[in-house]
């Protein structure tokens, strides 16, 4: 009786465990029961279709590796605490930096955790950006902007599903164990970065997680 009880708490410990990882719509199967005592989690279930649906990932940008989004964004003087006349950029809308009245800037997308890994990345414009003759995007960190991407990804080009920037790059590290900014480098011809009109934005998508 007593390892009866054990093995049902352990089934319910499990299953509530997943519940809390099962999306909305959905229930946790699971079963306890190996020679070891190992509880084992099997799936989450729709409570519709019947059908096995993944679980949703609860330690994103943890030990488990995730994507995450970062959407840059040109925004005017006086929007989101912005206080430039050359206007500002945001990330997540967030306000983040005035735009540089230089030909080149790094913006921070994110500090990645000491021992992090970035695995993989994409980039895709979600507004065509205007008011320059070229602007060209790139992904990187502190101290090496385009590690990941160089800075050839045309920010003017027209929105489009086939118009991405993908990796994981050949050697997708960081190549230090500390925390470290990762960047959108941008790079603009004839005029400067503050000349990009307001409302360009692009998308930066990032698969990192943190070594245990």
């Amino acid at each position: 009786m007593r390892y009866l009880r054990a093995f049902l708490l352990l089934l319910l410990a499990s299953s509530f465990a997943l519940a809390q990882r099962c999306p909305t719509g959905s229930y946790a199967v699971a079963w306890a029961g190996d020679r070891y005592g190992t509880t084992h989690v099997t799936a989450c279930i729709s409570n519709t279709t019947g059908l096995t649906v993944l679980p949703a990932n609860t330690d994103p940008g943890g030990n488990v590796p995730a994507w995450k989004k970062y959407a840059l964004l040109a925004i005017a003087n006086g929007v989101n605490t912005c206080a430039s006349a050359n206007n500002c950029w945001q990330v997540n809308g967030v306000y983040n930096s005035v735009k540089a009245a230089a030909a080149t800037q790094d913006v921070v997308l994110f500090q990645l955790p000491a021992k992090g890994k970035v695995l993989d990345w994409r980039i895709k414009s979600n507004t065509a950006c205007t008011g320059n003759t070229t602007f060209k995007t790139g992904l990187g960190i502190t101290g090496s902007n385009v590690i990941f991407r160089a800075l050839t990804y045309d920010a003017m080009a027209a929105v489009a599903d086939a118009n991405v920037s993908e990796g994981p790059t050949a050697v997708p590290a960081t190549s230090t164990h500390a925390a470290v900014n990762i960047l959108a480098s941008l790079i603009a011809t004839v005029t400067t970065i503050d000349a990009t009109a307001v409302g360009c934005a692009v998308d930066f998508w990032v698969l990192w997680g943190v070594l245990p």
